[in-house]
């Protein structure tokens, strides 16, 4: 979720670029574009589902305050069989929120992650990779679309330097999904908003979050300080092959 600032009027960011502030707490929140392709992507991945045979279950998770909840109603209508939000009212470091989803997601043993590659945590797009790096699984970035085959495997659709790629995969995986076009989540029926009336958002607080063996109470940001190098490469393979072969004349890969 994020907040919705189209309402934000251009006098309103001009004071704020003024006085140094600028007061959002009456915006009210939306799901952005890449989560909202990646619920509708999976909606339609498990209608795919039942016109073969097979069985999709689907779980929303965020970390979030009580402002997703009616998002969190909405696609439990649509079909999502679970909802639940993780409470997380301020901190937006990627580390932590990743540490958190992934917390409660491995008690579901998912067999896909999907993920929106762009989120409030800071658009690092790191989230979805960090929560791979601690399941072991294969992530995919710039998922355009993805179909089922069978119990192990799916059909993933993906872009790369602006073309798509398609591949037969094999399960677990992390999807990133991106700003797809003519994704735009469905709206519930009123029949289908009077069956999901008993539907029970489980809430719930994070557990600790832990990096071996120690704890970690909190985030803080040491220095504000960066540091840009543009790398002169036609395309991501020539950018990739620069960036490696400096790192193997300072040292710091071995070939």
């Amino acid at each position: 979720m994020e907040k919705d600032y189209d309402k934000v009027s251009e006098q309103e960011w001009q004071q704020a670029a003024d006085e140094g502030k600028l007061d959002l707490g009456y915006l009210k929140s939306k799901i952005n574009v890449t989560d909202e392709s990646g619920l509708e992507l999976s909606l339609r991945f498990q209608d795919a589902c039942a016109g073969t045979g097979q069985e999709a279950q689907l779980e929303a998770v965020s970390a979030g305050e009580e402002n997703v909840t009616s998002t969190l109603q909405t696609l439990a209508a649509l079909g999502y069989d679970r909802t639940c939000r993780i409470c997380n009212k301020e901190e937006l470091d990627p580390g932590y929120v990743s540490q958190i989803l992934a917390g409660y997601i491995e008690e579901s043993d998912p067999d896909i992650i999907v993920c929106g590659d762009s989120s409030a945590a800071g658009s690092s797009k790191a989230v979805p990779i960090l929560m791979a790096e601690r399941f072991g699984m294969r992530c995919i970035s710039g998922v355009t679309d993805f179909t089922p085959v069978d119990d192990e495997h799916i059909k993933v659709v993906y872009r790369r330097d602006g073309r798509l790629y398609e591949e037969t995969a094999s399960l677990p995986l992390v999807l990133m999904i991106g700003n797809v076009g003519r994704t735009y989540l469905r709206v519930p029926t009123l029949k289908q908003r009077l069956a999901s009336a008993g539907h029970e958002i489980k809430v719930i607080e994070p557990g600790p979050v832990t990096d071996g063996n120690a704890v970690i109470t909190g985030f803080r940001i040491e220095n504000n300080n960066r540091q840009t190098e543009y790398i002169d490469g036609s395309d991501a393979d020539a950018a990739a092959r620069i960036i490696y072969d400096r790192l193997l004349r300072e040292g710091v890969i071995d070939r």
